[in-house]
């Protein structure tokens, strides 16, 4: 019986249509963006394009790609803030960023939408833009009913270094359940008193 349960559910995976075939990113790029524990540095990935902006635009391209393989666009994603000039105010990586948030903070959670939510979210942090807008943007996830997106959303409005996101974060503090994100807010409290 338990052979026929195994084969049954065999049967099933393979009759599922494949998804994120990714048949217009060169191998190269889907390769450099497949580890899970490293990076791809800037500069590999600027090697495998003509030009930096022709990788910034493949890589906006994955990013936003919902059929691209989900490791692989997370991966793009979290690559974005290396092409966002210092500072980050008026840029393709910005919009792009505050584009993924808006889209995945609108859906009902599933366990991928939460993942690129939180891989934009920490883009957005690591482009240190400094803008009140960025707050007023994280702003709102700090009362998601998922614990990993306000922890994550706390460590970017720490990133950004705007002591705009002070006051949110005091009065969160004093209402948030779940310690790992009182200790996060802690934190961010602490270093955002440094940024002038």
């Amino acid at each position: 019986m338990k052979r026929m349960r195994l084969l049954a559910a065999a049967v099933l995976l393979c009759a599922l249509p494949a998804s994120g075939a990714m048949s217009d990113i060169p191998a190269e790029v889907i390769d450099a963006l497949t580890p899970i524990d490293t990076m791809p540095s800037t500069a590999t990935l600027n090697k495998m394009f003509p030009t930096p902006q022709v990788a910034l635009d493949n890589l906006r391209q994955i990013a936003i790609d919902t059929t691209a393989e989900f490791g692989v666009q997370l991966r793009a994603i979290r690559a974005l803030p290396a092409y966002c000039p210092s500072p980050c105010i008026d840029s393709p990586v910005r919009d792009t960023l505050l584009s993924l948030i808006a889209n995945y903070s609108r859906t009902t959670h599933g366990p991928q939408d939460i993942m690129r939510l939180r891989a934009a979210v920490e883009a957005l942090g690591a482009t240190h833009s400094g803008l009140p807008g960025d707050v007023a943007t994280l702003r709102p996830l700090l009362d998601d009913m998922s614990r990993d997106v306000r922890a994550t959303a706390v460590r970017a409005l720490r990133n950004l270094c705007n002591q705009d996101a002070i006051t949110p974060l005091s009065m969160h503090y004093q209402s948030e359940k779940s310690e790992q994100v009182k200790h996060e807010i802690y934190d961010a409290l602490r270093d955002l008193l440094q940024c002038t």
